[in-house]
């Protein structure tokens, strides 16, 4: 009724244990998991079977794991090697993907595997102790290699890695210039300054607008590359005057861009959408008067500060002649003094608010509608040259 089992690993090692009966004169039992060969007899009263042997043989393994990676051709990245053992994978959908692996232990069989899909052959070497297999990278999840070897056994405990497929992204497309909406004359030159990004590589880029007819589009290519920069500016000159526009007339108008995918793409992507108000040349005149009167008035104003910060600095320094410091409260008309100056420095050389920039911007207005005015260019250099003269002082 009691049956017992005995095992002599290698090494020397003993060990025993009891079999669990399984009705009328059966027993089992036995070792769950074993990483050396043994030998083993079972003894029930006063019976004993012959000592056996088993041999442990270990399971198929990789060992020395490399993972080349193939881009494809449109992103312009070179071929890459990965760490040794490292075989993640996260890259653009169509890398080629390279394994490589050997074992000291001769291989029947080797398949490399992807979720559900079919698995792919492995080729071996003549030894059969190295593989290599290839694969296009075209959806997430993970991969790995199912191995047997020539006795038969096999790597249920295969290592799985990750396969990341990166998006590519579409272009990225602002419009620098013009920076909001603008009125314009019929023939007016428009002049368009776009900047571009994309990961990979922008292969051209098209203006897309309205025309006379409200529901017409029209496309023009404004630019084209076969270097295929990861940044393009483009800088475009719009002659309206080819659209026959007439007063009152709104044109929309945005910027698309194409990346480089030959593959799944490609991508597009658009600025912001803008309009161009149509304006009669006397309307357009009007408002650049507005704007000159404008920074007339803000020119005076700036010249007010600045001749009350000279003020204020020249009384503390007549001040600190007769007395050797200055107060707190002296100081204190120092330090407005110094904010006053650093306010006209801004308010004259600001990229975006200062009055040069303004003058620049009516300047170019009155090129790029045609609308020829020499007393008032005379003007705006005279107040440009005066403004440059407050900004070094």
């Amino acid at each position: 009724d009691r049956a017992v089992v005995h095992y002599e690993f290698d090494g020397g090692e003993i060990a025993s244990e009891p079999l669990r009966p399984q009705g009328d004169r059966q027993f089992t039992g036995g070792l769950e998991a074993v990483s050396r060969s043994f030998d083993f007899y079972v003894r029930a009263g006063d019976g004993m079977t012959e000592s056996r042997h088993v041999e442990v043989v270990p399971p198929p393994e990789l060992q020395g794991l490399k993972v080349r990676l193939t881009y494809p051709s449109y992103t312009g990245q070179p071929a890459e090697e990965m760490p040794d053992d490292k075989g993640q994978v996260r890259a653009v959908w169509g890398t080629q993907v390279d394994v490589s692996a050997r074992s000291s232990k001769p291989f029947e069989i080797a398949e490399l595997r992807i979720g559900t899909s079919d698995p792919i052959a492995a080729t071996l070497s003549e030894n059969g102790t190295a593989i290599e297999a290839a694969f296009k990278l075209e959806e997430s999840g993970s991969y790995w290699i199912a191995l047997r070897d020539r006795e038969g056994f096999e790597n249920r405990q295969a290592s799985r890695y990750e396969l990341k497929v990166l998006d590519d992204q579409t272009p990225d497309v602002f419009i620098e210039r013009p920076a909001s909406d603008i009125e314009v004359t019929p023939t007016a030159d428009v002049p368009l300054r776009v900047v571009i990004k994309d990961d990979f590589g922008i292969q051209d880029a098209t203006l897309v607008h309205t025309g006379t007819a409200p529901d017409a589009t029209n496309e023009s290519q404004i630019w084209t590359g076969d270097d295929r920069p990861r940044r393009q500016l483009v800088n475009h000159v719009w002659h309206l005057a080819e659209l026959g526009l007439t007063p009152g007339a709104a044109v929309t108008y945005r910027v698309t861009a194409r990346d480089a995918d030959d593959l799944r793409g490609p991508h597009v992507g658009q600025s912001r959408q803008l309009r161009l108000l149509v304006v009669t040349p006397e309307e357009l005149a009007r408002r650049l008067e507005d704007k000159q009167l404008g920074i007339y008035q803000e020119l005076e104003r700036i010249r007010k500060i600045q001749v009350d910060a000279r003020l204020q600095v020249s009384e503390l320094r007549e001040q600190l002649a007769r007395e050797p410091s200055l107060s707190k409260s002296d100081m204190a008309r120092l330090q407005s003094a110094e904010t006053l100056q650093r306010q006209v420095q801004r308010k004259v050389t600001s990229p975006t608010e200062g009055l040069q920039n303004q003058i620049a911007q009516v300047q170019q207005d009155l090129e790029n509608n045609h609308l020829a005015n020499a007393a008032v260019a005379e003007q705006m250099e005279a107040l440009d040259a005066g403004l440059s003269k407050i900004a070094r002082e």
